[in-house]
């Protein structure tokens, strides 16, 4: 276990705490797949539960996406780290 954490933190510290180009770009390109997985679902309203938001671009992306469709939406972020 204690290997895997090392990767972690290396990984971690290589992509500037996931706020990288390359993490934030990752990002995008996921939260554009979770939206249309999310708006699929066709639900009258969206609650969301992030557990490991990381940086939040991911969640600050959806936020901004479902807010420009006036979506009803409640997201909650979570993370271990501050």
């Amino acid at each position: 276990m204690e290997g895997n954490k090392q990767k972690w933190k290396a990984n971690f510290e290589k992509n500037e705490q996931w706020n990288s180009k390359s993490a934030r770009k990752t990002q995008a390109k996921e939260a554009e797949v979770i939206l249309k997985w999310l708006l699929a679902l066709h639900l009258p309203r969206y609650e969301i539960l992030e557990v490991g938001c990381g940086n939040g671009y991911l969640g600050e992306i959806i936020v901004r996406e479902l807010s420009k469709m006036n979506l009803p939406f409640l997201y909650h972020f979570t993370d271990l780290l501050p």
